[in-house]
């Protein structure tokens, strides 16, 4: 199937005024291949909100290169973005008075849908979802917040979904149906390729086909948890003895 994500040697400096310059993301080389998942696994300040912004076009590098499906985001192309579903974790963009289904209706006016085209998209997606679409955001549990969020990320039907600690704030039971449904749903049944960031190592052992360790803005091994055993020169333990392994010193 190809790759649906490739960076070669991502770096994002930050600079503000006259104080020190931030190394946010260094180096970062990757592939995803079409249809898998990818957990990047981090502590907090790992650098994985600043990498989904690049992956997304939402940030500029300070060099490097990013091609999803093909096409450079980085350049401009604006097919490439069209490909790209992104759901921030800091996303505060719901307006809390109007209903799901409102809020979805403006955002796929935004996209181009036409009204039968977005009728019937926001119905697909509050069935698969599980969205009471005509209740108010303000009045609705943050899960099924999470879900609109979600929803709306998938409103143009994108090839690449990019996914920030999706699971935040979430109480258990709320982030393991949360958890099947990316799982089950958007990777095995709709064929999308995703991407997660999080500091859960639960969470990217259950989710992850591959799993991207990431520590001060650099990805410091990518594979299965089997590969990343070998990688840590580990013969036996667990995904948390592995990320030590591979960060201890470096974080």
């Amino acid at each position: 199937m190809g790759f649906a994500v490739e960076t070669h040697n991502l770096t994002k400096i930050f600079k503000k005024g006259w104080n020190p310059e931030t190394l946010a993301v260094e180096g970062v080389s990757l592939t995803v291949q079409a249809g898998s998942v990818l957990a990047i696994l981090g502590p907090n300040g790992a650098g994985k909100t600043t990498l989904l912004r690049i992956l997304a076009g939402l940030v500029l590098p300070s060099s490097g290169h990013v091609h999803i499906c093909g096409l450079d985001v980085i350049q401009g192309e604006g097919r490439a973005r069209g490909l790209i579903g992104v759901s921030l974790g800091d996303d505060r963009s719901l307006y809390a008075r109007l209903s799901g289904r409102q809020n979805l209706e403006f955002f796929a006016a935004l996209h181009g849908l036409s009204r039968q085209e977005s009728s019937q998209r926001i119905d697909e997606l509050g069935n698969i979802l599980e969205i009471p679409l005509d209740q108010s955001v303000q009045a609705s549990s943050t899960g099924i917040r999470q879900r609109i969020l979600i929803a709306r990320a998938l409103l143009h039907d994108p090839a690449v979904l990019l996914l920030d600690e999706p699971t935040k704030s979430l109480d258990p039971a709320s982030a393991q149906s949360l958890r099947g449904f990316i799982r089950e749903t958007l990777a095995s049944r709709l064929g999308k390729t995703v991407l997660i960031a999080t500091h859960n190592l639960p969470e990217a052992e259950a989710l992850g086909d591959e799993i991207a360790i990431m520590s001060s803005g650099r990805i410091r091994a990518c594979g299965t948890v089997d590969a990343l055993r070998g990688i840590a020169g580990l013969a036996t333990g667990t995904l948390e003895d592995v990320f030590h392994q591979l960060t201890k010193e470096r974080v």
